[in-house]
């Protein structure tokens, strides 16, 4: 156990990498199919106001988690010569942070609830900061796994984890228990994922704490937690200023519409992102193919994401129609952020990229810049929509989101990618060109048929119609222009045809 995490060299290999990537998709994929189901139905039982209250007090516990995870786990992957006595201080040490943060969680949870002006919120977040102590267990299992690249078991865990804490919360919101059924769901998610976690995985802690090995690791998770720290900002700041200026309800809205941009991220990107640091980490000393490797991951990352976002927005009124009226001023902002999604999908892969050469300090640099120029841009819109509609409040700060993504998040993104490493912008430009025009191709369809499509049907055959034909619509087009598409059909055309 503790030997075989003791290596100096990990070869390359293009077979186990596309293992990894298709248990990566069942893990991503069936976790977003599980939770987008049972959130709908949630978020029909509960609506916004109590879906608001919970992601109000997930911020501090996502955000300890983030500084958990974002520092050890790619430290522990990037690694070279990875020892046993890295992993034993590596655990020690954030049980030890989780514990103190944990504490802190606890005493700052009336004074979070009075800045918010929401009283709800302070037994819900002392509840929920016992989801750090709990993530606490399983960091460096997590962590390991990745870098074996055995995504066979975080699967397993995820999607098991995900059916368990769902189904608990279903139960507590049919019988009455409101928000504390979207508590129940979280915790018991934690719970399952430790239980899983320690069941498959091999290596076991031990009472040994190395200063030399902490300091190994805390040299590059530094930079890495810096990074995680703006990414978080980046990402959370928009949902925490909404609860400041406009109040749960709000919260909830945006939340819901952030949802489905955060499933198709998963569905489509984020089982290759989370495959790309242990792969782009064994071709750090190979630049060429490093740069190849990268453009491909871009390339692949643009053919599942961007099309899938433009029907995403073009669907988002039949779509919020479904999970209900109370819900409807979500939708136009669920189109705003769908653009805002696909700059993500597209620039995400700079933290492996970064981190697999050993350069996280740039890209803390990156995710900084664009975290305090997007927490201004929502608190310049918070002060000018403080009195505005509800709708109107949520729709403002998603268009400030999407004013940052679009411009100083991917220029950055891309002027850091061109200059760390050898891929060109012709090569970026021919890796997503060819979805980008399907992208808007699926957003004129759907929009098209959603305008032609009356009410008569009912809202989830409705959806259904206008989503159906455009996607093949779609679909079709792609084959068309997009080779690495092309590519995926033939192959599989030929696998049908003679057989494994």
């Amino acid at each position: 156990m503790a030997g075989r995490h003791s290596d100096n060299e990990r070869p390359y290999k293009p077979t186990e990498f596309r293992r990894a990537l298709g248990w990566s998709y069942v893990m991503y994929g069936g976790q977003y199919v599980i939770t987008t189901i049972i959130t709908l139905i949630l978020a029909a039982i509960l609506g916004p106001s109590a879906f608001g209250v919970v992601a109000m007090a997930m911020v501090y516990v996502m955000f300890i988690q983030m500084l958990l995870r974002q520092g050890m786990v790619p430290a522990i992957i990037q690694r070279q010569g990875l020892q046993s006595s890295h992993l034993d201080s590596a655990f020690w040490l954030i049980v030890a942070t989780a514990i103190v943060l944990t504490c802190a969680g606890l005493l700052l949870s009336e004074w979070w609830a009075t800045v918010n002006r929401t009283p709800d919120l302070e037994p819900v977040i002392k509840v929920l900061s016992a989801l750090i102590p709990i993530q606490s267990l399983i960091v460096v299992q997590e962590a390991v796994l990745n870098r074996d690249m055995n995504f066979r078991g975080l699967a397993v865990r995820t999607n098991s984890s995900a059916l368990i804490g769902g189904g608990v919360g279903l139960v507590l919101a049919f019988t009455g228990f409101g928000v504390w059924a979207l508590v129940a769901q979280h915790i018991v998610k934690s719970l399952s994922d430790v239980v899983v976690l320690w069941t498959l995985s091999d290596w076991r802690p031990r009472m040994h704490f190395s200063r030399s090995a902490a300091r190994d690791l805390l040299g590059f998770s530094a930079s890495a937690s810096l990074a995680g720290f703006g990414t978080f900002v980046n990402n959370r700041s928009d949902a925490l200023l909404i609860g400041l200026f406009f109040g749960p309800t709000a919260v909830g809205l945006y939340r819901l519409a952030g949802r489905f941009v955060d499933m198709v991220i998963d569905l489509t990107v984020r089982a290759l992102q989370a495959v790309s640091l242990p792969e782009l980490s064994r071709l750090q000393d190979d630049p060429k193919r490093f740069a190849e490797r990268s453009v491909k991951i871009i390339n692949s990352s643009a053919l599942f994401a961007l099309p899938a976002f433009g029907l995403l927005a073009g669907a988002s009124d039949a779509l919020i129609d479904l999970v209900g009226e109370e819900w409807a001023p979500a939708a136009t902002p669920l189109k705003i952020l769908c653009v805002v999604g696909a700059v993500r999908a597209l620039t995400m892969f700079m933290g492996p990229m970064l981190s697999a050469i050993g350069r996280p300090q740039i890209l803390a640099l990156l995710t900084w810049s664009s975290a305090l120029l997007s927490g201004g841009s929502f608190v310049l819109a918070g002060v000018l929509l403080v009195d505005a509609p509800i709708a109107h409040q949520v729709t403002g700060i998603a268009f400030a989101r999407m004013a940052m993504f679009a411009s100083v998040v991917l220029f950055l993104a891309v002027w850091l990618m061109l200059r760390n490493s050898e891929v060109s912008l012709r090569s970026l430009g021919r890796a997503v060109g060819p979805s980008t025009v399907a992208a808007s191709v699926g957003f004129v369809l759907t929009q098209l048929l959603a305008s032609v499509i009356g009410t008569g049907f009912g809202d989830l055959v409705r959806l259904i119609i206008i989503v159906v034909p455009s996607s093949i619509l779609t679909g079709l087009i792609l084959v068309r222009i997009e080779p690495l598409m092309r590519g995926l059909v033939v192959s599989a055309t030929q696998r049908l045809r003679t057989g494994p």
